[in-house]
């Protein structure tokens, strides 16, 4: 068993140890380990993946791990605390769900308060506010000025009247942008929330929402990504790019370094007044910029779970997922973002 901990003496009270526990299958729970990890304090909490599959954890099934588990309970005097409900759900659709992680106490008292959603309109309402919470703009106080600055900028420069001129779309070319719609998928105008798989379900976190626009608006946005911005680079183009980097590397014996970031919900954060002035500094078409900016502002959204549907709330950030257009304005928006003089 592998297991990283800390013991916590305050005063006036008990030495309490918080421990991290890893047991990977197919290793067996010894009670030797066990005893050891609940005696670094006079109040211990064990948490993490123990292995132990047993009913009374939320598993389908019990295995030896688990009934063990079970049987040294009261033998080293220590409490189980586990989900009231299952927590993991498997990518294979045949394996029921199951929990992974429970929390093994001695001398501790936890006040667990559960609460649950018991109808539709709660949940409704519990979805809508998280969702509206992400799309409102919290601004650090470490920026206040520099937020200040950039909005004024921006209201100042799109107040006046644009320079240049977009030339017209013609006929031929919007037949051919409506023929390269894909007919296949839903045609909006609606949203979805896709469970992310192995997160609980009952967190409004564990969704990945996905806008499905119009028809019209998916036309609309093909529209506009004719105007100013250079064509999508694909990902194999990217990945080619990379091979191109490293094969290089090993033609001169240099050492290569690739480093990847996986930002969260990156299309959720844009800040409007910021995209704004970054599509300014590129230098893009005013009327370009002003069309995208009004395409973006007093965006609102509704929440429906079942029968309910509840009242419109304000989206203040973000470009909406699954837009043909939120890719290329995101990559305008990181476009100031320091790189080095060489190197991918």
């Amino acid at each position: 068993m592998e297991a990283t901990g800390c013991r916590l003496a305050v005063t006036y009270h008990r030495i309490l140890a918080i421990v991290s526990v890893y047991l990977p299958s197919p290793k067996m729970l010894l009670w030797s380990d066990l005893r050891a990890l609940l005696a670094l304090g006079n109040a211990v909490i064990l948490f993490g993946y123990l292995n132990c599959k047993n009913l009374r954890c939320g598993c389908p099934s019990i295995k030896y791990n688990g009934d063990k588990l079970v049987r040294l309970q009261n033998r080293l005097d220590f409490e189980i605390i586990a989900p009231s409900t299952a927590i993991y759900f498997s990518n294979i659709v045949t394996n029921r769900p199951s929990t992974l992680d429970i929390a093994l106490t001695k001398g501790v008292t936890l006040n667990l308060v559960a609460s649950a959603l018991e109808n539709d309109a709660e949940i409704a309402e519990c979805l809508a506010n998280y969702i509206e919470t992400q799309c409102s703009h919290a601004s650090s106080p470490h920026y206040i000025a520099h937020i200040n600055r950039i909005e004024e900028e921006v209201l100042h420069k799109t107040s006046l009247e644009p320079k240049d001129d977009l030339s017209p779309v013609s006929l031929s070319k919007v037949q051919m942008l409506v023929k390269s719609l894909n007919i296949r998928k839903a045609p909006g105008l609606n949203g979805i929330g896709i469970h992310k798989s192995g997160k609980l379900r009952n967190l409004p976190a564990r969704y990945r929402l996905i806008s499905l626009l119009s028809g019209l608006g998916k036309l609309f946005e093909r529209i506009l990504k004719q105007f100013g911005f250079r064509p999508v680079r694909s990902c194999p183009q990217q990945i080619f790019r990379l091979v191109e980097y490293v094969s290089e590397g090993f033609k001169t014996k240099h050492k290569t370094v690739a480093v990847f970031f996986d930002v969260a919900k990156i299309f959720d954060r844009v800040w409007y007044a910021g995209l704004i002035y970054e599509l300014l500094s590129l230098q893009l078409p005013d009327r370009l910029i002003l069309i995208i900016q009004n395409y973006l502002s007093n965006r609102h959204f509704t929440f429906g779970h079942e029968r309910t549907h509840l009242t419109r709330r304000s989206i203040r950030v973000g470009v909406t997922q699954g837009s043909a257009l939120s890719p290329l304005v995101y990559s305008a928006y990181t476009n100031d973002i320091s790189r080095p003089s060489s190197g991918v």
